[in-house]
């Protein structure tokens, strides 16, 4: 790997620790402010949204403790919003067969998903951005 996408990787996983840190700690409007980053902007170019997806999953496999789809969606906002683009990051709620909700969030930069995989259809989604 070249030492850009090193840097890079080691950056997805200090914020991957940060975004778990405060979904642990902290009630949602100390962190809210996260899922707002880089309102406004520009969208994200798809060779630096990619680069910065490929980043996460990387470190996500990498890190020691569990990266589910919401800090993994809250630290590629956050790198991309470091860079000056745009994002939005979308929390969607499904119920299950047997009745217990399930949640999922992604991160888009225009029309790629940059984590959380492919979209789901959901019956509500909530987009910060």
């Amino acid at each position: 790997l070249k030492l850009t996408d090193r840097m890079l990787i080691v950056e997805a996983a200090v914020l991957l620790g940060a975004a778990r840190l405060a979904l642990a700690t902290l009630p949602f409007g100390r962190y809210g402010w996260w899922l707002r980053l880089g309102n406004g902007r520009p969208a994200a170019e798809a060779p630096a949204a990619e680069r910065i997806g490929i980043a996460i999953r990387t470190a996500t496999r990498n890190v020691p403790w569990n990266a589910v789809c919401l800090p993994q969606a809250m630290a590629a906002k956050a790198m991309l919003a470091r860079r000056g683009r745009s994002s939005v990051l979308c929390v969607g709620v499904m119920p299950s067969t047997d009745g217990v909700l399930l949640l999922h969030a992604w991160l888009e930069a225009g029309d790629l998903v940059v984590t959380g995989g492919p979209r789901i259809s959901t019956d509500a989604v909530v987009r910060y951005g």
